[in-house]
């Protein structure tokens, strides 16, 4: 069916090429070609994601979408860009959002939104990563057509643990988010700003009295084709006694590896002979200070502990990240004072295997009220290596529902995701 309601011209702008971005694109052109949608669609891109992600750019080629392009930023942009990244360092905002005053970034990439937006002369536009820095610069300026967005990192509704945070920092950021937000919503070109916490949403329904925030539920896919277990741990050289916990996507400090690490050290050598450990991702240079030295840890553990550790350290394509998901018994979510929504956790739900993750902010609460695992504190490596032994010794018991765990990744259709962003 052909939907007149939406806007004729839609532009969305999304230049990472980490992450979530090649599901989601991939999502919304299903979309597009099951819905038999009429409205002009413009996707710009980094350069690297069209080489990275070819088959989803050709999903426009196979589903025949005449009405949809990719437009890729041009190299020079791409480097204006990445000198911007690497000036921030360790600090950049798209991923720790520790360096509060430096916005260059954020403008640079916003100042880049709005020129496709008039260059392709859209009516209505989407940036698909909004942070702090990003908002209290959009807040601060003129586009070139009504706006949307998706904010991954709200954290003002977080009740602050003293044994993660400096409380007093803490709070301080939390008051200053909240004044970023009141600043952004009060943006007249602003159309809607979609979030994946729900429990967000609702409190900056209730604090600010608005209707520009909507609820977009992070999606996750539930087909994929089932293998035989005994087969996948012969394939991987797992032997059957293994207790298989995985890591999966990109590995970095930010991601908890080096207090993974610990914890791996801390436990026995008994313990350690009953664990398969797979990390499955590559280690992100952005987000991890020394790739070297991270890489050497990994070794020294492998080499100091009888555990077995698989280590795939590239970027992990569909039909290999099935298999990882198929195969594990528990995926790990030790993120420290991870922000926001995690796609790791949809994924581990739609395969229906528990977590170990933070007990921190929405996976936390996610985690528990769903039974979809463990929490414990991921800054601490000996809370790590106590989640880990719970599970070696009480695998039976741990706070995880098969029926919970369907229900949460049915909540997160790849459907839902697609009709609420693009119908609002």
């Amino acid at each position: 069916m052909t939907n007149n309601n939406l806007s004729s011209k839609l532009i969305i702008f999304d230049v990472g090429t980490y992450g979530h971005h090649s599901s989601y694109f991939k999502y919304l052109l299903t979309y597009y070609y099951e819905q038999n949608l009429s409205q002009t669609l413009d996707i710009v891109v980094s350069p690297k994601f069209i080489k990275n992600h070819n088959d989803v750019v050709q999903l426009v080629n196979i589903y025949k979408l005449e009405n949809v392009r990719f437009i890729p930023i041009t190299e020079a942009e791409e480097d204006q860009l990445k000198i911007a990244r690497e000036n921030l360092g360790l600090d950049m905002i798209r991923f720790l959002g520790n360096n509060q005053n430096d916005t260059s970034y954020a403008t640079l990439e916003l100042k880049l939104f709005n020129h496709y937006a008039e260059k392709t002369q859209a009516s209505q536009s989407m940036i698909m990563y909004l942070d702090d820095q990003r908002m209290l610069v959009a807040s601060q300026m003129n586009f070139f057509c009504p706006f949307s967005g998706i904010y991954f990192t709200p954290r003002f509704h977080y009740k602050v643990d003293n044994n993660q945070f400096d409380a007093k920092i803490e709070k301080t950021n939390q008051l200053r988010q909240k004044m970023i937000i009141k600043r952004f919503l009060d943006h007249p070109q602003l159309h809607n700003l979609f979030c994946l916490d729900t429990f967000a949403v609702q409190e900056i329904k209730s604090k600010f009295k608005t209707d520009k925030i909507s609820y977009l539920p992070d999606p996750v896919s539930k087909k994929y084709q089932e293998i035989d277990n005994k087969v996948l741990r012969k394939k991987y050289q797992i032997s059957q006694e293994k207790v298989i916990f995985l890591l999966f996507g990109s590995l970095s400090e930010r991601k908890g590896m080096n207090q993974l690490l610990k914890s791996i050290l801390l436990l026995s050598d008994q313990e350690c002979q009953q664990i398969c450990l797979i990390l499955a991702g590559k280690i992100n240079n952005l987000e991890t200070q020394n790739v070297e030295l991270l890489q050497e840890r990994i070794n020294y553990v492998q080499d100091k502990k009888p555990i077995q550790l698989i280590q795939d350290n590239q970027f992990i394509p569909d039909a290999k990240l099935s298999e990882y998901f198929q195969l594990t018994d528990i995926v790990l979510i030790t993120y420290p004072r991870h922000v926001g929504m995690s796609g790791v956790l949809l994924l581990a739900s739609a395969y229906e295997k528990p977590v170990l993750a933070s007990n921190y902010g929405l996976v936390g609460k996610l985690v528990n009220n769903h039974h979809l695992g463990i929490t414990i504190n991921a800054t601490n490596p000996e809370e790590i290596a106590n989640g880990i032994k719970n599970y070696l010794n009480n695998s039976k018991t741990i706070n995880f529902e098969t029926i919970s765990a369907q229900q949460f990744s049915q909540e997160h259709s790849p459907e839902k995701f697609s009709n609420i962003l693009l119908q609002n």
